[in-house]
């Protein structure tokens, strides 16, 4: 559901009150000499615990390999330790409140490797919130990059909770190329599909959708595992929608644009997938 900016401001003094970022800062380099660090060691990771499975449209979204996953563990997993909490996601709203995106600046991490991790002289790849959502007491952002020497943009969804538990998931990321994203929206295009993504324990673990829409759209509405209706978000050509649990999406979305509503077979609209 959108909301003008003129109605955002009690929500934005809130969410500064709250502060769920206090004490928060990302140092780009000393995340990179980790990475390094590991990638010299040759660490073996387990990261079936941590990555969220998701569908991926081209196998460059999957050819990071344990060192590239391994890495984005360490560039996105912050303040994981002491999660709580009911395992429902208490407070959570099927219709979001859209926010500015600059609110998730502070509290999500803003640089991430090139697609090319294992490039020595790749530099990071700079990230920015294009969309935030809050659904109770949990906020949602969109974040994009983009690789003009490679064409590889990182998409990631950073979460931040205003309850005692901090950031309550690692960076969830995956790579495209942005303009084509938007271009494969007629009206709106699937473009990741997370599973069960979320630490142990804590809140438990949600899924998302995340998406692009095409000029004249209003409104999207998917349906979660169970078939009930979850709202999306729609900001700058991209849009979000995210539930408890770790159940699929359901195969049907709603679409309103230029006043006519369309239901589509998610299927249809998917380009998360390979292809």
């Amino acid at each position: 559901m959108r909301q003008d900016q003129a109605g955002q401001g009690p929500l934005l003094d809130a969410l500064g009150e709250l502060d769920p970022a206090a004490g928060l800062t990302v140092d780009s380099a000393a995340l990179r000499a980790r990475i390094d660090a590991r990638i010299a060691a040759d660490e073996v990771v387990d990261i079936e615990s941590i990555v969220p499975a998701r569908r991926s449209r081209h196998s460059m979204r999957l050819a990071l390999g344990a060192v590239g996953a391994g890495a984005l563990i360490v560039a996105g997993a912050i303040g994981l330790s002491g999660l709580g909490g009911s395992t429902a996601y208490a407070g959570w709203t099927a219709t979001p409140i859209e926010v500015d995106p600059q609110v998730m600046v502070a509290a999500c991490p803003d640089r991430l490797p090139p697609w090319n991790v294992m490039d020595p002289d790749a530099d990071d790849i700079h990230l920015s919130p294009v969309l935030a959502e809050q659904r109770g007491p949990y906020t949602l952002a969109v974040m994009l990059g983009r690789d003009d020497a490679t064409g590889h943009d990182p998409l990631g969804l950073c979460m931040v909770s205003q309850r005692s538990d901090g950031i309550v998931a690692p960076l969830s990321t995956t790579y495209l190329d942005v303009a084509a994203a938007r271009a494969e929206a007629d009206p709106v295009a699937v473009q990741e599909i997370v599973l069960g993504w979320g630490a142990e324990g804590g809140a438990g673990t949600f899924s998302a959708v995340v998406g692009t829409y095409a000029a004249g759209v209003t409104r999207v509405q998917i349906t979660d595992g169970a078939g009930s209706p979850v709202e999306a978000s729609l900001n700058e050509g991209w849009w979000v929608a995210w539930y408890p649990g770790d159940n699929a999406p359901g195969a049907e979305l709603t679409v309103t644009a230029d006043g006519s509503v369309r239901t589509l077979e998610l299927d249809s609209v998917d380009f998360s997938g390979p292809g």
